[in-house]
């Protein structure tokens, strides 16, 4: 084993059209929030119709997404 940390190919999981559903859990403070929102931005600029859900009551997503608020309706 080299010690070195595993490679996340992040274009060919979002580049693959069978995938459907992503979902990020653990703990609190791993990162969850920021690595949905990164992989949500990441697959729309592939062309990907993305819906992004949290049940986070500290409502960090909106500030991940750099969007001054969630809402119900689909924003570009």
């Amino acid at each position: 084993m080299s010690g070195t940390p595993p490679v996340l190919d992040m274009k060919s999981i979002l580049s693959d059209r069978s995938n459907r559903v992503v979902v990020c859990c653990g703990a609190g403070g791993v990162g969850k929030t920021t690595t949905a929102a990164a992989m949500a931005l990441r697959a729309a600029e592939y062309g990907r119709h993305v819906v992004v859900l949290t049940i986070d009551p500290a409502k960090r997503l909106a500030q991940a997404l750099g969007i001054r608020e969630l809402g119900n309706e689909p924003q570009r």
